[in-house]
C-alpha cells in the first residue's frame, strides 16, 4: 500500500537496536522491534529508534526474519521519479565499468539500493527478479522506467515467490547478445536466474593466460560461457559437463553460433562422474552452484567442495591449472582457500595460489552488508 505524505506507519526499534542500521546495514530484523504497526506485506514503513530518531524508510515483509528492508535514509517519497533517478544512475555506472557493452547486471539488490530486486540487461531486453511484495505492487511502474531507458524494448519481470512472469513492452523473452566478442542466445524461458551468470564475466577473461594450446574441462558449464572463452583464447580441446539437458543444449548451440563446434564438446553428465573417467587436462574449471545456502549446511558443503576439488586436482597434468569458485555466501574466502589446500593434500599434489578474484563490478559489495559478498574465485597451479 502507498500512503499519503505524512501518513506512513512507524515501526519503533528496541533500545540499542539502531546501532547496526546507523552503521549502514539496511535489514531490520523482526526481533529488533519494540513495536511494528499492523500493516500488510509490502507496505511502506518508517523505522525510528527508541528515542524517536528517524533511521530510514523502507518496506515491510510479513514473513521471515527480516521485518523491514530500508530503501532510503530520508523521508523521500518512494515514487516513480525517485526510482527512475536511481535506475538511470545504475546504468551510468555500468556504462563506465563496461564501455561499449549493453550486457550487464543493471541492479544488484541491496548494493544498488534496491533491496530484494535484481535486473540484468541483455541488449534491448531487461530481466528482473523480485523477492518481495513491495516490488510486485510496483512491477508496472518499474517496467515503465526501464522501458524509458535508452535502447530497452522489452522487460521480463519474474515474481519469485509466485513463480509468475510478466512481459512489458515488446513481447519477447529471448535475444542474442555479445560478451567479449562471443555471441549468446539468452532465452529467459529456459535459463536459470535472470539469464547468464554475469558475476563471472571478468573471470572468464583470465583464461587467456592459461588455456592456449591446452585441454580444458569445464565442470558445471551451464550454457558454456567458460568453455567458449577457453576456445576463444586458443584451447585445442574443451569438454563441458552439466547435469541440465537444457543448459547443455544451449551450450552446444552457442558453440555452433560462435564457430567452436569442433573445439567444444558439451555433455550431460555430473562433474564427479566425469572426473572418474581418469582423463587428464591442462585446465579444470569448477563453478558449482551454491552448495551451502546458509551456515547450517556449511559443514556438509565443505566436504562436497573438498572432494570435488580433490578429484579435479588429480585430473590436472603437472604444471596445469585449477580455476575453482564458490558462490555460497556462507563460505568465505579463507574457507575456500582452506578447502582447496586440504584437497591438494588429499591428492598429494602441490598447489600454488596465483590469483584471487571476486564478482565483476556490476555485483558490488555493500561494505556494511557482508551478505552481499558471495563469489570467490581462485586460480591455482598444480605441480
Amino acid at each position: 500500500m502507498r500512503y499519503p505524505i505524512g501518513m506512513i506507519p512507524i515501526a519503533t526499534l528496541l533500545p540499542k537496536e539502531d546501532r547496526r542500521l546507523l552503521r549502514g546495514h539496511i535489514w531490520a530484523y523482526r526481533n529488533e522491534f519494540a513495536e511494528i504497526p499492523k500493516i500488510a506485506d509490502g507496505d511502506e514503513v518508517d523505522v525510528v529508534a527508541q528515542n524517536g530518531r528517524f533511521i530510514g524508510r523502507g518496506y515491510f515483509q510479513a514473513e521471515g526474519g527480516i521485518a523491514v528492508r530500508l530503501v532510503v535514509r530520508t523521508r523521500k517519497d518512494l515514487d516513480e521519479p525517485f526510482f527512475a533517478q536511481r535506475i538511470s544512475a545504475c546504468r551510468a555506472h555500468r556504462e563506465q565499468w563496461f564501455p561499449g557493452s549493453d550486457v550487464y547486471r543493471w541492479i544488484f539488490g541491496e548494493s544498488d539500493r534496491f533491496p530484494g530486486l535484481v535486473a540484468d540487461r541483455y541488449g534491448e531486453l531487461v530481466s528482473i527478479q523480485a523477492q518481495s511484495e513491495f516490488w510486485n505492487q510496483r512491477a508496472e511502474m518499474i517496467a515503465k522506467i526501464f522501458l524509458a531507458e535508452p535502447g530497452v524494448r522489452s522487460v521480463v519481470y519474474v515474481d519469485k515467490a509466485r513463480s509468475d512472469t510478466k512481459i512489458f513492452g515488446e513481447t519477447t523473452s529471448s535475444v542474442i547478445c555479445e560478451i567479449d566478442t562471443l555471441k549468446f542466445n539468452v532465452n529467459l524461458g529456459s535459463s536459470q536466474k535472470t539469464g547468464l551468470f554475469l558475476d563471472q564475466r571478468e573471470n572468464w577473461q583470465l583464461l587467456e593466460r592459461y588455456v592456449s594450446g591446452g585441454s580444458v574441462l569445464d565442470g558445471h558449464c551451464y550454457v558454456g560461457a567458460w568453455g567458449l572463452h577457453a576456445a576463444k583464447y586458443g584451447a585445442k580441446k574443451v569438454v563441458g559437463v552439466d547435469t541440465s539437458e537444457s543448459a547443455i543444449s544451449q551450450a552446444r548451440d552457442h558453440a555452433e553460433l560462435n564457430g567452436f563446434s569442433d573445439t567444444c564438446e558439451f555433455q550431460v553428465n555430473d562433474i564427479q562422474e566425469a572426473l572418474k573417467e581418469k582423463e587428464s587436462y591442462d585446465v579444470v574449471i569448477l563453478d558449482p552452484p551454491a552448495l551451502a545456502k546458509n551456515r547450517r549446511y556449511l559443514n556438509k558443503a565443505t566436504g562436497l567442495y573438498r572432494a570435488l576439488n580433490r578429484d579435479a586436482i588429480q585430473a590436472i597434468r603437472p604444471g596445469g591449472y585449477l580455476i575453482t569458485s564458490s558462490c555460497s555466501q556462507s563460505m568465505g574466502l579463507e574457507d575456500l582457500i582452506s578447502v582447496v589446500k586440504r584437497a591438494a593434500g588429499s591428492a598429494q599434489r602441490q598447489a600454488r595460489l596465483l590469483e584471487i578474484r571476486g564478482a565483476s563490478p556490476d555485483h558490488p559489495v555493500h561494505l556494511s552488508m557482508p551478505e552481499t559478498e558471495y563469489l570467490h574465485c581462485l586460480v591455482l597451479q598444480i605441480m
